[in-house]
């Protein structure tokens, strides 16, 4: 879990069967999804 501005975000890999790759930043409290980026 990292601060960024003034709230608290999860910071989330997944690698999938496909050797693909999703990064994810949650909100810490609301459970919001703030960013998703895929690599290939």
């Amino acid at each position: 879990m990292e601060r960024d501005e003034s709230r608290f975000v999860y910071e989330i890999e997944i690698e999938l069967s496909n050797d693909r790759e999703v990064e994810m930043d949650i909100d810490a409290k609301t459970g919001e999804i703030i960013n998703v980026e895929w690599d290939d």
